[in-house]
């Protein structure tokens, strides 16, 4: 009769674990699917470097009397915000070799638009390093970071 009993309550905390489990993976799923680029970022701070050296050519801090937003959505649309006013929107998507193709759509400044990709590196969720150029085709003797973070 005892055994009657704990086949049907092993039976039961059989499956509790495998639903966790389960519900688990699915949620582990659903974080890998986003991309730490979604969000709004403020700009920081700019530096020029020589190529393959640590040594600043420029700096540029960010002026606490001007923000600069970027904002990043889900469905692949992005919208730069500079002191409160519009600056340009466009698209975004990820590229296989981890760059950004950036595809502005309308400009502020009526600038020649033209998609462009751009490096990025995260440091944790909060900080982004991003229009990492220069040195790679010895165009330019240095290489730019643009510091933005997580509003």
């Amino acid at each position: 009769m005892n055994y009657f009993f704990k086949l049907p309550l092993t039976f039961l905390l059989l499956i509790l674990f495998t639903a966790c489990s389960e519900e688990d993976a699915n949620v582990e799923d659903k974080l890998a699917d986003v991309d730490l680029l979604i969000g709004e970022w403020n700009f920081v701070s700019e530096h020029s470097y020589y190529c393959d050296t640590d040594e600043i050519e420029t700096s540029r801090p960010g002026d606490a009397d001007i923000i600069n937003t970027y904002t990043f959505k889900a469905d692949g649309t992005y919208i730069e915000i500079e002191d409160g006013e519009f600056s340009e929107s466009g698209e975004w998507k990820k590229n296989e070799d981890g760059t950004y193709k950036i595809t502005p759509l309308e400009d502020a400044y009526e600038d020649d638009l033209e998609a462009y990709d751009i490096k990025s590196e995260f440091d944790g969720k909060d900080v982004l390093k991003w229009g990492i150029y220069g040195c790679e085709d010895n165009d330019s003797d240095t290489y730019v970071y643009a510091k933005y973070e997580r509003k």
